[in-house]
């Protein structure tokens, strides 16, 4: 029993005292299937044992592609248990050569994968020559490959027996970066570093702002928390909400002080196998795939560092919003998390229309991971749940998860900004500071300079294999470690962070700089729009020409010049697209983000030649730019 209150530092452990705690509660959500922690024990120590008894050990690299399911979390809980690393990143959507490229830049010996990729497997196959084995999730296996389900019920469902220890300084799982703005990369992940990194994200999204979204936390709200946690104590709710809704409470939460005492029981708690009897009721839904690494880390996060169950829904591509709400109802979820606007304008389009349809009271943090939910959509969600407290989180695969983060609820909803993030004074473990490249100092406050973000803390260890990316990425800044994102920032007067997209987004036009994202983020809220990406083309007045590449919803119709109109007054004047291209399809990665280098060989071709793409050119341009 002791055992269950002790913080351990790998997650073979963390994993053991949850299950044990939690045996018969569930943890997965799928449809209609539920399974259990000890289900899920069992299931993961046969693949363990398979997997060892083909000769599998610590250290060697194994490859997903499938779809979010229980099997994918299987998969990563066995590499947890047996050292096996998990390579959590073979996007569905790749053509075959694609996923040979991660496959064998992974160095992978085994893959699990989906009976849906079978086919574009076969087409590589012969040039896999690391891999050794494929394991199928379904039941179209062909002869030669292996059945994961025949596995699973074939071998023991004992704890697996290897001659080696796991240790806090050995590699948990390796993510594969999305390859928006070059060629996907492996990060390796070690566990202690995540272990510490769930709870610091836990920090990000609960301690930033603290002092501004606690005062308008109401009944409804502390209810919701209480449901999922501790029902019991429900019957306080109206004398909680009372007493934070004191003046010596609110003066409490803009101390320095209160924040560092609520950071200190996040990172206290976080990991250790009691909290679970609390969290048990209190389910997350990632929605986006498990490939990238919101969804991965969001799950690790809350399944690992909270013991709370996951739940997946069963639209294998893409994200249904009928089955999103349907299932927070049904299943009672208390977080879910999207990608910004990719996934959130439909989820609130169908909230909008279907609300009176649906029970969300057992919501109680919305979050938005790895990119920002546009304000109108906040005020959506909050009109149909407005105990909701809404959360945009940043970070990176890198970053090894959520490093700055800011709440909005009712009491501030009207001024909120998706680009502005949590307060430098919030981050009291100064996990996050916006560096000038060029002086190597840090960006004055109010100021206007821009700099990069870069992240201390917990962070990743390296790139697989590429010590040169590695060296370029991880810098030394006064003594500490810091990640370099590539994002460009300022710092406002009052510490918060203002993010204007990646520096490789940046748009040189007449001398000015333009950050892409900064110009998505004004007009992607467009009631015609459904997807746009803004880039650069070669331009003989300006060098480069801001340039919107659109596309409309069914049933639309936009001229050019509605589109800049729109921008009237609400960015700078060179800020505006001085082109607009409607298109039927934009090159966009499965979060929903536009594939920068391929957004900008497609404009620049229909700039200078007058004809759109096609997927084959775009693929092999984008081979020539970003180096293999």
């Amino acid at each position: 029993m002791l055992n269950h209150f002790r913080q351990y530092k790998t997650y073979d452990k963390v994993f053991k005292s949850y299950a044990e705690v939690n045996a018969e509660y569930p943890a997965i959500y799928y449809g209609d299937r539920v399974e259990t922690w000890k289900e899920l024990d069992e299931r993961t120590n046969a693949l363990a044992n398979a997997l060892l008894d083909f000769g599998y050990k610590k250290g060697d690299n194994c490859a997903l592609l499938l779809p979010n399911c229980p099997e994918y979390w299987e998969c990563i809980i066995t590499g947890f248990k047996t050292g096996i690393i998990p390579v959590s990143g073979v996007n569905y959507r790749y053509v075959p050569k694609e996923m040979q490229y991660v496959i064998d830049s992974t160095d992978s010996k085994c893959l699990i994968m989906d009976e849906d990729y079978v086919d574009r497997i076969n087409q590589v196959r012969p040039e896999l020559k690391k891999l050794e084995n494929c394991i199928v999730v379904g039941k179209n296996v062909p002869g030669d490959m292996l059945s994961y389900d025949e596995l699973i019920d074939r071998y023991p469902k004992t704890d697996p027996k290897f001659d080696w220890e796991i240790e806090p300084d050995d590699i948990c799982y390796m993510p594969v970066t999305g390859g928006t703005t070059g060629r996907p990369k492996a990060v390796l992940m070690r566990h202690g570093d995540s272990i510490v990194a769930c709870a610091d994200s836990l920090c990000a999204a609960v301690v930033a702002n603290v002092d501004e979204y606690l005062q308008y936390v109401g009944e409804d709200t502390i209810r919701s928390l209480l449901k999922g946690t501790m029902p019991p104590l429900v019957g306080l709710s109206p004398l909680l909400a009372r007493i934070i809704q004191t003046e010596g409470m609110r003066n409490l939460f803009k101390t320095p002080l209160f924040a560092q005492l609520l950071d200190g029981l996040l990172h206290f708690t976080a990991s250790r196998g009691f909290v679970g009897r609390f969290t048990r009721n209190w389910p997350h839904l990632p929605s986006s795939p498990l490939f990238h690494w919101a969804a991965l880390h969001s799950s690790t996060v809350m399944n690992m560092g909270l013991g709370t169950p996951l739940v997946f829904l069963t639209k294998k591509e893409g994200v249904d919003p009928k089955e999103f709400w349907e299932a927070i109802d049904r299943r009672k979820v208390a977080v879910p998390v999207i990608v910004g606007d990719a996934t959130g304008k439909p989820v609130v389009d169908y909230l909008r229309d279907h609300h009176d349809e649906l029970n969300l009271s057992s919501l109680v943090i919305f979050e938005s991971a790895g990119a920002g939910l546009a304000a109108e959509h906040k005020r959506v969600l909050l009109k149909y749940a407005p105990h909701v407290l809404i959360s945009d989180s940043a970070g990176s695969t890198e970053a090894l998860g959520i490093k700055i983060g800011t709440i909005t609820n009712r009491g501030n909803v009207d001024e909120a900004e998706t680009m502005k993030f949590g307060k430098v004074e919030s981050d009291v473990m100064r996990r996050a500071v916006v560096i000038n490249p060029e002086t190597g100092k840090e960006v004055g406050r109010g100021t206007g300079e821009v700099g990069e973000i870069c992240y201390a803390g917990s962070t990743a260890l390296a790139y697989y294999g590429d010590a040169e990316k590695t060296e370029k990425t991880w810098k030394i800044i006064d003594g500490v470690r810091y990640l370099a994102s590539g994002d460009a920032a300022t710092v406002d007067a009052d510490g918060s962070i203002r993010m204007y997209g990646r520096f490789s987004g940046i748009i040189n036009t007449g001398g000015e700089k333009v950050y892409a994202e900064e110009v998505e983020e004004v007009i992607k809220v467009h009631p015609k729009i459904d997807k746009l990406g803004i880039t650069g083309v070669p331009d003989e007045r300006w060098g480069e020409a801001v340039t919107a590449v659109v596309t409309l919803r069914p049933g639309e119709k936009m001229t050019e010049e509605e589109v800049k109109e729109y921008f009237g007054g609400k960015i700078a004047r060179y800020k505006i697209p001085k082109r607009v291209f409607f298109v039927s399809e934009i090159p966009m990665s499965v979060t929903g983000k536009a594939e920068r280098p391929k957004l900008k060989y497609m404009a620049r071709v229909i700039a200078e030649e007058g004809r759109i793409p096609t997927e084959d050119e775009l693929e092999r341009e984008f081979r020539k730019t970003v180096p293999h």
